[in-house]
């Protein structure tokens, strides 16, 4: 409402300083009208009918102006929700062997998030003992700059150890992610992907957790992977398809695992949940939960600019007007 106010404001000024302008010009052609071998009402009329056809014009576009800053913004369910997934080798167990790894089931939930919610404004953060930002939120409301960004880069930027380091430092990375929200974002929520396994001490998880609780952060896992385990396949440099071996530790098989509890314990102490990955369903219901309405500029100020030809046409009508009359 304030910018309508403005808007109009601005138009009747100048409407006003124009038309007084005209009004002047009239008062000073009747001055000198004895000099001049044009008969008095010719004088006068063109003269008027410069001002009217001049304040018919300007109030076209105040109209016009108006029209176009009143248009309402699109009200939209959203949140700013960051996705935080675990790229150490851990998560590149496959059961059976040649099924989906751990990262391709990360990179399914993310794709489920975004496809329900596509005005969801969202991060991409990835992590090992290192943590990497990948895409950070966009200024833009549009839903190709927020979901359409992030489906079009999970592919290209998550895979097995993308982000280079050994071992997953959950804690860190949950730091890191926790206090990177916007300062104007009302309803924030952090989704982990990971299978548990970290490589931290637990001051650093207290100090996650005062993060959380400090940013007023929603902390939802989702745990990826088998609790009795999975081997870790390594493939064919030749040929990605084929399985030569798969990963060991002094001769052993290495077998990576999927920690619920220790995921559901930092869940209740952040004040967050824990989903397993069947439970996408239940995952989805919780953000839908944490939504929030907010007006989306979609439709900002300056599509009044839309209106350029028609105002082009009435200022050029007046120019030619004021030549021929």
């Amino acid at each position: 409402m304030g910018q309508e106010i403005t808007v109009l404001v601005t138009a009747l000024s100048l409407s006003a300083i124009g038309l007084f302008a005209l009004i002047r010009g009239l008062v000073y052609r009747k001055n000198i009208e004895k000099r001049l071998w044009a008969p008095q009402k010719i004088i006068l009329r063109g003269h008027g009918l410069r001002v009217a056809y001049f304040s018919i014009a300007c109030m076209s576009l105040a109209a016009l102006l108006i029209i176009a800053a009143s248009e309402k913004p699109d009200s939209v369910r959203t949140a700013h929700v960051t996705f935080l997934a675990d790229v150490s080798k851990s998560m590149a167990a496959e059961r059976p062997l040649g099924n989906k790894n751990g990262i391709q089931k990360s990179k399914a939930a993310i794709e489920s998030v975004c496809s329900t919610f596509p005005d969801i404004h969202t991060a991409l953060y990835a992590f090992t003992r290192i943590t990497r930002s990948h895409a950070y939120f966009s200024g833009l409301s549009s839903s190709q700059h927020n979901c359409g960004y992030i489906l079009k880069t999970t592919n290209n930027v998550l895979g097995v150890e993308s982000v280079a380091g050994e071992g997953s430092n959950i804690a860190e990375a949950l730091s890191i992610a926790a206090t990177s929200f916007p300062k104007e974002s009302r309803s924030r929520i952090l989704i982990l992907l990971t299978d548990g396994e970290y490589t931290n001490n637990d001051k650093e998880f207290i100090r996650a957790f005062a993060d959380i609780k400090s940013e007023n952060v929603l902390l939802l896992i989702m745990g990826i992977g088998y609790e009795s385990g999975a081997y870790i396949p390594i493939y064919d440099e030749f040929d990605p398809g084929k399985i030569i071996d798969v990963e060991r530790r002094d001769e052993k098989k290495v077998v990576a695992a999927l920690r619920s509890e220790t995921l559901k314990a930092i869940a209740k102490e952040s004040g967050g949940k824990y989903f397993d990955e069947d439970d996408q369903g239940k995952l989805i219901f919780e953000i839908d939960s944490n939504l929030i309405e907010k007006e989306e500029e979609l439709q900002n100020f300056y599509s009044s600019w839309r209106l350029a030809p028609l105002a082009s046409f009435l200022l050029t009508g007046f120019l030619f007007f004021r030549s021929v009359v």
